[in-house]
């Protein structure tokens, strides 16, 4: 789901975390006034989510930095009026609910499917690729958490690291194999 919003279960409903259709309102009514001020802004995508908005600037030209650095004002703005924050991702800006990230998925998995397995009978492996992740690493702290990509690998909350996403398949193809004779 976006950034922790939701999580859905194989043939189940999709969850919502609680409290965030505020949120969601006032996300909707930001993303029209950006996009009102900044369409014509060289490079910028608009991406509308169902839960989040993110406009994402990595083919804006070095000559529109100003305006990025504007759109990231006024994201800080209305950050510090509403119930929305601001993820500073790569080349990103995402506005989320305020009270919401991937944590929310581990703690729902942990609530469906954890009460019939003893402890020590299960672990979450959870793996990432940037900032949002880290609260997810935080919540599974008897799991394995890994990190994807070198470039936030000194700050991290995960246990391991691997370079990129064909370590992490061959990872994963690797541990599938444990177990089987």
């Amino acid at each position: 789901g976006c950034h922790g919003c939701e999580v859905k279960f194989k043939n189940t409903d999709t969850e919502i975390a609680a409290g965030i259709s505020k949120s969601i309102e006032i996300i909707k009514l930001i993303q029209n006034i950006m996009e009102k001020e900044f369409i014509n802004t060289p490079g910028f995508i608009f991406e509308k989510k169902e839960n989040s908005f993110a406009v994402n600037y990595r083919d804006t030209p070095d000559s529109e930095m100003k305006r990025i650095k504007d759109l990231e004002i006024a994201f800080l703005e209305f950050e510090k009026k509403y119930p929305i924050k601001l993820l500073d991702l790569k080349k990103v800006f995402e506005i989320v609910p305020s009270n919401i990230n991937k944590s929310f998925a581990i703690k729902t998995t942990v609530k469906k499917y954890c009460k019939m397995l003893k402890k020590e009978n299960y672990a979450f492996l959870c793996i990432g690729d940037d900032v949002t992740d880290e609260d997810l690493f935080t919540e599974n702290v008897d799991g394995v958490n890994i990190k994807v990509g070198v470039d936030d690998a000194n700050y991290t909350n995960a246990n391991y690291s691997l370079d990129n996403v064909n370590e992490v398949i061959m990872f994963l193809n690797r541990i599938s194999y444990i177990g089987i004779d």
